[in-house]
């Protein structure tokens, strides 16, 4: 579904409609979208900053978002 307006603090995600190449590959080869909210998000990347010392962009901390929900 393409939508008209994304509002995140993942900007390296967030798109409002993929292009028909990745979202053919996805289709042929994810068997799972999760979906994180932003809290979770927030905390993700505390999370990377305080145990790992790692600076991340939300959209790096989206996978840790989603292990942790």
């Amino acid at each position: 579904v393409a939508l008209d307006s994304v509002s995140t603090m993942a900007d390296g995600i967030k798109v409002g409609r993929p292009g028909d190449v990745p979202f053919k590959i996805v289709g042929d080869l994810v068997d799972e979208v999760r979906t994180v909210s932003e809290d979770a998000l927030s905390s993700a990347l505390l999370l990377c900053l305080e145990r790992a010392k790692l600076v991340v962009e939300p959209a790096g901390a989206s996978p840790v978002a989603a292990l942790l929900a």
